[in-house]
């Protein structure tokens, strides 16, 4: 389990292109001591089993269904990673409970500088994700905690504002028009969305108010 909160920036070293999959070697120098093989590490918010590890670089496999379902398979030598350490039992929660599972990959549509804050647009192509996105919701973008601003359902498209903290110390900085962004919807909001979706045709008054409220009605 991770919080979404950037622990350090890493480097691709080197990508190589596996029967199934691919290795991805990272270059880390602030949390290469902490990592031990079999470790977890959240790499852009996909939660990742460490396989090996050299003075300054450690290594994981990426299986083919993470392949295609994230932007890991956009990866190249130099580009960054946002990078985070599974969580300790003793760790503060600063951001949200996060899986480290990437649920879909959504397009940026819209970056604007907002007085010292980034609005980051972002549209999903899936309307079964809506009753998933509500304002003041938490959402993970490429492994980073954030909360969910504006929702435009009829567009399928969110806001979430970026403080300039986490804009300068973690990729979001590297955003642009049409960027593929890794997404993973709140835990919670996951399976509450299962059950609802499970009852749909027994629907109860209690349903009906809790499906109210989750769309913020």
């Amino acid at each position: 389990m991770f919080t979404g909160l950037i622990q350090e920036v890493g480097k691709i070293s080197q990508v190589t292109k596996l029967r199934s999959g691919i290795n991805l070697s990272i270059y880390s120098q602030k949390l290469i001591d902490q990592i031990n093989i079999d470790d977890s590490v959240s790499i852009n918010g996909c939660c990742q089993t460490v396989v090996s590890i050299s003075d300054n670089s450690f290594s994981v496999n990426v299986v083919e269904s993470t392949v295609q379902k994230t932007n890991l398979k956009y990866l190249s030598v130099g580009e960054q990673v946002n990078m985070e350490l599974a969580l300790l039992a003793t760790s503060r929660l600063g951001g949200h409970i996060v899986q480290g599972h990437v649920n879909c990959t959504s397009k940026v549509v819209g970056i604007k500088k907002v007085d010292n804050f980034y609005r980051v647009r972002i549209n999903y192509t899936n309307n079964n994700y809506q009753t998933m996105i509500i304002p003041e919701g938490s959402i993970t973008v490429n492994g980073v905690s954030l909360t969910i601003s504006n929702v435009y359902d009829d567009v399928n498209e969110f806001d979430v504002y970026v403080i300039p903290h986490t804009w300068e110390f973690t990729t979001l900085k590297f955003l642009k028009i049409h960027s593929q962004v890794n997404i993973e919807f709140d835990v919670v909001a996951q399976y509450i969305n299962r059950v609802l979706c499970k009852r749909k045709s027994s629907f109860s008054d209690t349903d009906r108010k809790l499906i109210t409220f989750l769309n913020g009605n």
